[in-house]
C-alpha cells in the first residue's frame, strides 16, 4: 500500500504503512478517511483482519476496529452516505457470526444487525451503489441469492435481501462479474468473464464480458448491438460524465466481423456501445506474461490512472502503474444558483462519473479547507438540460458566502475524493434583526414498503434573540414519495412548490415553535431523502441547524405468493 501525489506522481514518504498481506480494494470516504480491504491480518503491527481504515493524514484510524474476518479475503467495499460500510469477498464469517460473502458494518466497524443476510453461495467481487441509495448492486461468482437463481449478478435492497424486481443476470453458472458501475441516469454496467446475459422474459443474448442493463434489469439491445466483442475479461470500469466509459481487463482485441481492432488491456467505449477508435493506449508486457488492467481512477483534471500488470503503457516504460493524459483546466465545472433556493453543479463531459451523491459545502470566510462545512443531506441528480447535480432547498444566506462540492469518484476497486472550484456568491446586506431558526425533521415509520403511507413532521423554532418575520420553510417531497395530505399549526403549505409560509415567529416561548405534518406514499424508486430548510427576513447566524432531513428505508414488498405442487398460486 502506497500513496502518490495526484499532481506529480511522487511517492509520499510520510505514508509508510506496513501490511502483511495483499490490498485488493480502496475506498475514500467523504471525510477524507479511506478504507482498505484485502488479505492482510496486521497493519503496522496492529490486528486488522482483512479490513482497516486510515485517517486522511495516513495514520491508522484507531477508532475504527472492525469485526474480525477470520477467513478469505475482502474484494469489494462500498460506503453509503450514512457511513455504513458494505464489504464483499470470499469470507464465510465475520466476528463470531455467520456472514457469507457480504456484510454491512456500522461507521465504527461493528456488524450492522439491521442488514439482512442475502444468503449468497459464493464470492462477491464487486459492489456498487446508486446515488439514490435505493439500488445496491453486487457481482461475483455466486449462483444463488436468497434461494433464487442469480448467476453472478443481483440487486439488493438497502437493508439486505434480494430485490426481485431487478431481473438482469448472467446466463451460465460459473460465469462471473468482476466490475460494476452505476450511471447517474440509471441502469448498471457490468464487466467480467461471461458470454451471455438475460432478463425476465428472454432466453439470453450473446454479450461477451461487458453489458449495460436497464433500470429493471432489461437488456439494453442498442448497446448490445453496437458493442464489439473483447477477447478477454473486463476487470475494471471507469464511467465518464457523458456515458462513455474506460474499461480495463486482459483482452487484446475487439471483434466486430469482419473488423478486428487491437486494444491491449485498455479501451474506451462510447455511450452507444461502440468502440472509441480515437483512444488507443496499449498496456503491454513481454511475451508469455499476459498484460491486464484491473483498476482505474479518473482524476478530476481528466487524467486516467491505471494499475495492473504491464511494462509499457502507450509505448512508455511504466511498471504496473501509470497515468494517461495531460493535466488541463478544471473540466468546465461550475456551481450556480439558477433559483434562490437551488444550487446546481454542472460538469464537463470528460469529468469522472461521481460515485454515490456529492455533498455541498459552504463557507462564509474562505478559503481554507477547514472553513468549509457540508450542508445536511446530499445533492440529487437531475437529467434535465443535459444533466446536473442539485441541492434544494438551499437556505437564505446574507452577505458573501462561498460554495463548492465534494464528491467521491473512481473505479470499482479504487477511487479518490474531489472538491470542485470555489464559487463566491453575494446574498445581499444582512438585516439588523437576528433570529436563529432551527429545523427538526422526522418520519414515521423509518422503514416502509412501496405503497405504504409515511408521515413527515417538520418543526421550525426561533431560538432568537429577535423575532423572525416572513418565516418560510421549503419542503418539497422528492421523487421517492407521492403527496397525500398535510396539516400546519400556522400559515399555509403548497404541495406543488413545497413552500410552507409560516409568517412571524416570536423569540422563545410557545410562540417560537410551529409544526407541519405531511403524509405521503412511498414510491418503489426515486430519491427518498427529504430535505427541509427554513429562512426569514432576519439574519440567521447558524445555517447548519436551519436544514434537516429524514429518509425512509424502503423495504422489500411482502411476497404473498405461495407454491403448491410446483404451481404458483396468488
Amino acid at each position: 500500500l502506497a500513496r502518490f501525489s495526484g499532481i506529480t506522481g511522487a511517492l509520499s514518504t510520510s505514508f509508510t504503512p506496513s501490511l502483511n498481506g495483499s490490498v485488493l480494494a480502496i475506498v475514500v470516504q467523504a471525510d477524507g478517511k479511506f478504507l482498505v480491504g484485502g488479505g492482510f491480518t496486521l497493519v503496522n503491527g496492529t490486528t486488522r483482519r482483512r479490513l482497516a481504515r486510515f485517517n486522511a493524514d495516513g495514520t491508522l484510524d484507531a477508532s475504527f476496529v472492525p469485526a474480525n474476518i477470520p477467513d478469505g479475503v475482502v474484494h469489494a467495499i462500498e460506503v453509503d452516505p450514512l457511513g455504513r460500510i458494505y464489504v464483499g469477498g470470499s469470507f464465510q464469517s465475520v466476528g463470531a457470526e455467520s456472514r457469507r460473502f457480504i456484510v454491512r458494518l456500522t461507521a465504527t466497524g461493528a456488524i450492522d444487525a439491521e442488514f439482512e443476510d442475502p444468503e449468497l453461495n459464493d464470492d462477491v467481487l464487486a459492489i456498487a451503489m446508486a446515488a439514490d441509495r435505493y439500488r445496491v448492486y453486487i457481482g461475483g461468482r455466486f449462483t444463488e441469492v436468497d434461494g433464487f437463481d442469480r448467476n453472478g449478478f443481483a440487486r439488493m435492497w438497502p437493508h439486505g435481501g434480494m430485490n426481485t424486481s431487478f431481473t438482469g443476470v448472467l446466463c451460465d453458472p460459473g460465469d462471473a462479474v468482476y466490475a460494476l458501475a452505476v450511471p447517474a441516469e440509471g441502469g448498471v454496467v457490468a464487466g467480467g468473464d461471461f458470454d451471455c446475459v438475460r432478463s425476465a422474459g428472454t432466453s439470453g443474448y450473446y454479450s461477451e464480458n461487458l453489458h449495460r442493463f436497464g433500470e429493471d434489469g432489461a437488456i439494453d439491445l442498442p448497446f448490445l448491438q453496437a458493442l464489439p466483442t473483447p477477447n478477454g475479461s473486463v476487470q475494471s470500469i471507469q464511467l465518464l460524465r457523458d456515458g462513455r466509459m474506460h474499461i480495463g481487463g486482459n483482452f487484446t482485441q475487439f471483434s466486430d466481423p469482419p473488423t478486428v481492432t487491437l486494444r491491449q488491456g485498455l479501451a474506451r467505449i462510447l455511450a452507444d456501445g461502440s468502440l472509441d477508435t480515437g483512444f488507443d493506449v496499449p498496456a503491454i508486457t513481454p511475451v508469455l506474461q499476459p498484460a491486464f488492467v484491473n483498476t482505474q481512477v479518473l482524476q478530476g483534471d481528466g487524467r486516467l490512472i491505471v494499475g495492473g500488470r504491464f511494462e509499457l503503457l502507450g509505448g512508455v516504460a511504466r511498471s504496473n502503474l501509470g497515468r494517461i493524459g495531460t493535466r488541463g483546466r478544471v473540466l468546465d465545472e461550475i456551481v450556480t444558483m439558477p433559483l434562490p433556493s437551488r444550487v446546481q453543479w454542472q460538469r464537463g463531459v470528460d469529468s469522472p462519473a461521481v460515485i454515490g451523491a456529492p455533498q455541498l459545502l459552504i463557507s462564509t470566510t474562505c478559503c481554507s479547507a477547514a472553513s468549509f462545512t457540508p450542508l445536511p443531506g446530499t445533492m440529487t441528480w437531475s437529467s434535465t438540460l443535459g444533466g446536473s447535480w442539485r441541492y434544494e432547498p438551499f437556505p437564505t444566506v446574507f452577505g458573501s458566502f462561498y460554495l463548492r462540492t465534494r464528491a467521491r469518484f473512481g473505479g470499482d476497486s479504487s477511487g479518490g475524493l474531489y472538491e470542485s472550484p470555489i464559487v463566491r456568491f453575494d446574498g445581499g446586506p444582512a438585516p439588523t434583526a437576528t433570529a436563529d431558526l432551527a429545523v427538526t425533521k422526522t418520519v414515521i415509520p423509518l422503514a416502509a414498503e412501496p405503497g405504504d403511507s409515511v408521515t413527515f413532521t417538520v418543526q421550525v423554532q426561533n431560538l432568537g434573540p429577535d423575532s423572525a418575520t416572513a418565516t418560510a420553510v421549503q419542503d418539497l417531497l422528492p421523487s421517492g414519495y407521492t403527496y397525500l395530505s398535510h396539516s400546519v399549526t400556522q400559515g399555509t403549505y403548497a404541495p406543488v412548490t413545497g413552500l410552507w409560509t409560516v409568517g412571524s415567529l416570536a423569540s422563545g416561548g410557545s410562540g417560537a415553535t410551529r409544526v407541519m405534518t405531511v403524509v405521503a406514499t412511498v414510491n418503489p424508486g426515486g430519491n427518498h431523502v427529504n430535505l427541509a430548510s427554513a429562512s426569514s427576513d432576519s439574519f440567521d447566524p447558524d445555517l447548519n441547524n436551519s436544514i434537516d432531513f429524514a429518509e425512509v428505508t424502503v423495504l422489500e414488498p411482502t411476497n404473498d405468493t405461495i407454491f403448491a405442487n410446483g404451481f404458483e398460486v396468488p
